[in-house]
């Protein structure tokens, strides 16, 4: 059973019980079984010591949860460690940016109570999780420390890979004392705060910007596997990916990844035996999105957001997951009926919940937004809705249709219409037109060029394109009307798609054309967009010869707006640009595999008229790097210009003209981006 929901009203329905699909068939269409992990009950108030064995981490042949269906594994490193000692001395003293810290799959390292174990700038510690067959080096510890993390990342763009990493316990178990503490009155007790503290620890704390974990299996944490954000920093946004988050249980905390300020992306995750697999603490500059996760059994509801201040967290994104759960696998537990979301209170901006497979036989509705067991619920909020919207939803155990719930093709190609598509790069005699042969053959394709280098020429320029055709397209370097439009040859990727909507791997993306003049025209997307996807345009036409750019805002999943813009300070009777058709490429950020490469699309925020680097959450070999505005916060003209693109990042910035005025301060505007290695067919 579907639902649609705008604005926090919900229509009615009845759920669907014909042809229904048991919780392990559906991890069949994932493409493999799970082995579930037994579960030692415990005692209240006792402490099984010994650790449950985990079951498969991850549904066999699928991508999500990672492992040998995933794409960016790594076999090798700057530095091969096999002891804690190395380890250290390697993260500590010898590692550097862009240097590779590696752990053979055949290691096994006790950690024992060593924490903060830092992780330098650009950094990656990895293992081989996947490759052959491996599940990768194993870290691990017995020990419970007291919360202190034993992986402290107090740096930039560091990346955390193909590892598992093992807390002292992988049983659920209640601290005590007697009764045991659950929800309620008695949770905040003192002796009940005493018992958790006593049995705390903790595998990962993110401290700053650009960090990067994926295709790792952490369990038995007993605190949260992962932290992300320190409340007395800035926000930050890591991305957390393809891993398998299982058996995280101890009552009171047990989490796969807590949120403490920021927003990160946590996606195409294996969730399983969690008490919460996301909890986030619900203040201000906290929030999440979860996208393309599927959870397993779990002991409580499995994403949470707390009230802080009266607000339960900022910006909250939840869709195309899968809930396979109705109750909590705990015997025991004080309410074996579970909702999959609980959200504490109203957010500071907006809950959305959409396109999620919940397992639970029906959807809640106006008169139901708290109520214990359903597929979600909202409390605090004085019985309404608010600032909550879902849509698109599907309940119980029937399967729903492609574009529902996490993706379940085998393998990893996508679900969905593929997309024919291909990137690369140009560097010619730039200021005349010059001819690109397509590698492929096209229908309607649509062609994005854009930014141009800043390596040769000064002056502000960009790429005009015209004649595009099934096979081929012209371009040129084309300068501002004011300046003299000699200019030296520049770098540019292209990306070319075929018009239409596409899902690739879970990834929405709509590829279309739209007439266009100096007025902003709205485009409304056909694809059903679960998010805000990132929106790239260029003139594809040369109706008109004064040198025009395109600038986008209100990029929303519904649509957004564009509009041509030339040079400032024409005369009046030279104001106006003719119709030109525009070209759009809109992809939903993250990362995906395309099939022959893998693409990394996200937003920078805060770009202005300085350089600025632009880190990648991944490394791509000879990237091919395209870019555009998100926003249109500065009315004056002006283009994207970039330098020093490496496997790692990019500078980038706002450039204006200056035909007006020689001042160019900008104000910050959000920028979207694509990058994949080398060139060639997606």
């Amino acid at each position: 059973m579907d639902d649609d929901l705008c604005h926090g009203r919900a229509n009615s329905g009845q759920s669907s019980t014909d042809g229904r699909t048991s919780r392990r068939e559906y991890l069949k269409l994932a493409a493999g079984t799970v082995a579930t992990v037994p579960v030692l009950h415990s005692a209240a108030g006792s402490v099984d010591a010994a650790s449950v064995p985990p079951g498969e981490p991850s549904p066999v042949g699928s991508p999500i949860g990672g492992g040998q269906a995933y794409g960016r594994k790594i076999s090798g490193g700057d530095y091969t460690v096999r002891t804690r000692d190395g380890l250290i001395q390697r993260l500590e003293n010898d590692a550097s940016a862009g240097e590779t810290v590696y752990v053979p799959n055949d290691v096994t390292i006790d950690l024992g109570s060593r924490t903060g174990i830092p992780i330098p700038d650009g950094v990656t510690l990895a293992s081989g999780r996947g490759i052959d067959g491996s599940a990768g080096g194993l870290l691990y510890t017995d020990e419970y420390t007291g919360g202190d993390p034993f992986f402290e990342v107090r740096s930039k763009n560091v990346r955390i890979t193909g590892l598992r990493l093992r807390g002292p316990n992988t049983s659920y178990f209640n601290p005590g004392p007697e009764p045991p503490c659950h929800d309620g009155p008695e949770y905040d007790d003192q002796e009940c705060i005493d018992a958790r503290e006593a049995h705390i620890t903790m595998g990962i704390m993110l401290f700053y910007e650009g960090c990067e974990i994926d295709n790792c299996e952490l369990y038995g944490w007993s605190q949260t596997a992962v932290m992300s954000g320190v409340t007395n920093k800035g926000p930050i946004d890591p991305h957390i990916h393809h891993n398998s988050f299982h058996n995280n249980q101890m009552e009171g905390f047990g989490y796969g990844v807590r949120v403490t300020v920021g927003h990160p992306t946590i996606e195409w995750n294996f969730f399983d035996r969690n008490r919460h697999s996301i909890a986030a603490r619900g203040g201000d500059n906290c929030g999440y999105t979860a996208r393309y996760n599927l959870v397993d059994e779990a002991t409580s509801h499995a994403f949470d957001v707390h009230q802080e201040d009266g607000y339960a967290g900022e910006t909250i994104t939840i869709h195309r997951n899968t809930f396979t759960f109705t109750d909590s696998h705990v015997e025991e537990y004080s309410a074996p009926e579970q909702e999959a979301i609980t959200i504490r209170g109203e957010p500071r901006d907006i809950v959305t919940v959409r396109k999620n497979w919940f397992y639970h036989p029906s959807k809640p509705d106006g008169e139901n937004m708290d109520q214990q067991g359903g597929a979600f619920r909202q409390k605090n909020t004085n019985s309404e809705w608010r600032s909550f919207e879902f849509s698109n939803n599907h309940y119980g155990k029937d399967e729903p249709p492609e574009g529902i719930g996490a993706p379940r093709s085998a393998g990893g190609g996508g679900d969905g219409s593929s997309l024919h598509a291909e990137v690369g790069q140009v560097s010619k005699d730039a200021d005349s037109w010059q001819s690109i042969s397509f590698s492929g053959s096209y229908t309607n394709p649509v062609v994005i060029m854009k930014p141009a280098s800043q390596f040769n020429g000064a002056n502000p320029c960009h790429a005009r394109v015209r004649n595009v055709t099934a096979s081929g397209c012209e371009y040129k370097i084309e300068e501002w009307d004011y300046l003299n439009g000699i200019h030296r040859p520049e770098t540019i990727s292209q990306l070319v798609a075929e018009q239409g909507t596409h899902t690739v791997n879970g990834i929405d993306i709509e590829v279309g054309t739209t007439a266009v003049d100096e007025t902003f025209s709205t485009v409304s997307f056909t694809q059903d967009f679960s998010t805000t996807p990132v929106v790239f345009t260029q003139p594809q036409t040369y109706h008109g010869a004064n040198a025009v750019v395109t600038r986008n805002t209100h990029v929303s999943a519904d649509g957004f707006d564009v509009r041509l813009q030339e040079e400032s300070g024409r005369p009046q009777d030279e104001l106006g640009h003719v119709d030109e058709s525009v070209g759009y490429v809109a992809i939903e950020s993250g990362t995906v595999d395309m099939g022959t490469k893998t693409v990394e699309i996200g937003h920078m925020r805060g770009l202005t008229d300085g350089w600025q680097r632009l880190a990648f959450d991944g490394q791509f070999s000879s990237p091919r790097f395209v870019a555009d505005f998100q926003t249109m916060n500065g009315g004056d003209p002006a283009t994207l210009r970039y330098k020093a693109l490496d496997p790692t990042g990019v500078d980038i910035e706002v450039e204006e003209e200056t035909r007006e005025d020689a001042e160019t301060t900008h104000v910050t505007e959000t920028v979207g981006y694509f990058v994949t290695a080398g060139s060639g067919q997606l």
